[in-house]
């Protein structure tokens, strides 16, 4: 079950179910757990399989049996649960925990070499060039929708690319009327930074010589936008001398 919340403040966060404490929460009542209901949370905490535990002392969970068995479920909050189990835990000199992250992120593992290749992952694909790679890499490539644009994160940050050589990220985006696709690439700072990026069969790409945190943004094409006010302009200025010629017409017929 999940753990106790933190004991004392750590640097400035308020860290939720913390691996630091050794004894779980105090009702499961009000806990999500990776979304699963109370009486599953009941279950896995106490081990009650059908019929119930016998005999022994169950303070700490002693006679419980060894397996237990919950059945699939769904999980549906995403999160960082820290949980502990309750069999395997003397809670002073013996403790046994994990951690589970619930995310709708896609993830994939890319192996990339020295060889010119284009590998698939979801929403995109990374593009290298011969030799620029000085060794073969495993890249772990992870891609998210957040408020409606593109995220992905290439890991580790530091890849082994030759001096001058690149990785190319191509990244799927939907087409929308008068906006232009654009990378950025989050900065250690943690501010957005643009980078020079183009598109190509259907995607947009960049070359970048880092992993990190990347987002495809769907920004106001300035140049549509401002080629269709032109034309309404000249349109508008077309039916205006239009109007006046034919005014001035009038004007002539009644005077002869």
């Amino acid at each position: 079950m999940l753990l106790k919340n933190e004991n004392y403040e750590e640097h400035g966060a308020d860290l939720a179910s913390h691996l630091g404490n050794s004894y779980p929460l105090d009702s499961i009542k009000t806990s999500t757990f990776a979304g699963l209901t109370p009486i599953d949370q009941e279950h896995l905490a106490i081990l009650n399989t059908v019929g119930g535990q016998f005999r022994g002392d169950l303070e700490e969970l002693d006679d419980a049996g060894t397996y237990f068995d919950l059945g699939p479920r769904k999980v549906s909050a995403e999160g960082t649960y820290n949980y502990m189990c309750t069999r395997n835990n003397n809670f002073s000199n013996r403790s046994q925990k994990a951690v589970i992250v619930v995310s709708n992120a896609a993830s994939s593992s890319v192996v990339v070499d020295t060889t010119a290749a284009s590998r698939q992952f979801a929403m995109g694909e990374l593009i290298t060039e011969e030799d620029a790679f000085t060794e073969p890499q495993s890249l772990t490539v992870k891609t998210v929708q957040v408020d409606g644009a593109l995220e992905l994160l290439v890991e580790p940050e530091t890849l082994n690319l030759a001096d001058g050589k690149y990785l190319k990220i191509a990244l799927d985006y939907t087409a929308k009327p008068l906006t232009k696709p654009k990378i950025f690439k989050m900065t250690s700072a943690g501010a957005w930074s643009e980078l020079t990026s183009t598109i190509e069969n259907g995607q947009v790409t960049a070359q970048v010589s880092t992993g990190g945190q990347y987002r495809v943004v769907l920004a106001t094409n300035g140049a549509a936008v401002f080629g269709i006010i032109a034309v309404i302009a000249v349109l508008a200025g077309a039916g205006g001398y239009y109007y006046y010629k034919k005014k001035q017409s009038g004007h002539s017929v009644l005077s002869s």
